[in-house]
C-alpha cells in the first residue's frame, strides 16, 4: 500500500467526516439473531457439519471506470465470520419456531445454546433453498449512498447416515445427519459514495480521530476483504461496488 497516495486521497474528506459522533450504521441483516422464544421450538433435530472451503470476492471500478473483480477461492477457514460459525458448530439444531398464536412455523438453524440462529427454508423435507434481502438503506452518512445485503443458503440435509455425538460427562446426542450447504453473503454499495468510502478507508487504515462506531464499522466491513483474503486493495475501497463471500459446508 502506498501510504502517501492514500493520505492524499482521503485528506480532503477526513476533516469533514471524522468529527461525527454517536453514529449507528446500517442494517446488519447478516447477523445471527437471538431466538425469539426458546420455549417454542418444535420438530427439533441435531445435525453435523463443518466449513470446507471459503471463497471471498470484491468488485470495484479501476482508474478507467472499468469494473474489476478479485476472488480468493481458498481463503483461510479461520477467517469465516464468527457469527456464522457460532450457529453451524457441530452439533447444531434444525427446528421450527412456533408462533403459538397463529400456528405458523419458521424453520431455523440454531446453535446448541439456543442464543443465535438463521432463518432458513426447506423444500421436500431436505432441500435447503433460502434467500433473504435486507432492502436498501443508507450506508453511512450520505443518504445518496446506499447499500443492500443478501443471504442465500443452497444445499441439503442428508439424513442417510445418522450417528451420535459425545458431549462429554456421559451425554450422547443423536445426530440426524449432515448439512451440505453453500452459505452466501453479498453486499452492494450504490450511489454518490465517494465521501463515505474515503472515511471508511481512512478509519480502517489510520483511525486517528475516528469514533468507536466508525472504527468498529470500518473493520467489520473491510477486514475480511482487505486483510484476511487480500481481494481488495485499500485504495480500491474508494470505488467499491460489491463485497461477497461463500462458505461451503459439508
Amino acid at each position: 500500500m502506498n501510504n502517501k497516495v492514500f493520505y492524499n486521497l482521503v485528506l480532503m474528506t477526513f476533516i469533514s467526516t471524522l468529527l461525527f459522533s454517536g453514529c449507528r450504521f446500517g442494517n446488519y441483516a447478516d447477523v445471527a439473531k437471538p431466538i425469539p422464544s426458546k420455549l417454542n421450538l418444535v420438530d427439533k433435530e441435531f445435525f453435523a457439519t463443518e466449513p470446507k472451503t471459503f471463497e471471498v470476492k470484491s468488485t470495484y471500478a479501476d482508474s478507467a471506470g472499468t469494473t474489476q473483480t478479485s476472488i480468493n477461492t481458498n481463503t483461510t477457514l479461520s477467517a469465516v465470520p464468527a457469527k456464522i460459525i457460532e450457529v453451524f458448530k457441530t452439533p447444531f439444531i434444525f427446528a421450527n419456531v412456533l408462533d403459538v398464536t397463529t400456528g405458523f412455523k419458521i424453520p431455523i438453524f440454531a446453535n446448541l445454546d439456543l442464543d443465535s440462529y438463521y432463518e432458513t427454508k426447506i423444500e421436500n423435507e431436505n432441500q435447503i433453498a433460502y434467500e433473504a434481502a435486507s432492502g436498501t438503506y443508507t450506508f453511512m452518512y450520505n443518504s445518496n449512498c446506499t447499500t443492500s445485503s443478501k443471504i442465500t443458503m443452497q444445499g441439503t440435509l442428508d439424513r442417510t447416515s445418522p450417528t451420535t455425538f459425545d458431549m462429554g460427562d456421559g451425554a450422547i446426542i443423536n445426530i440426524a445427519g449432515r448439512n451440505q450447504m453453500d452459505f452466501n453473503y453479498s453486499r452492494r454499495i450504490d450511489g454518490d459514495c465517494a465521501d463515505d468510502l474515503y472515511t471508511l478507508a481512512y478509519c480502517y487504515v489510520n483511525g486517528a480521530g475516528c469514533n468507536a462506531d466508525l472504527l468498529r464499522f470500518s473493520h467489520d466491513i473491510l477486514d475480511l476483504y482487505v486483510n484476511q483474503s487480500g481481494v481488495l486493495d485499500i485504495n480500491d475501497v474508494l470505488k467499491l461496488k460489491t463485497l461477497e463471500y461463500t462458505v461451503h459446508f459439508e
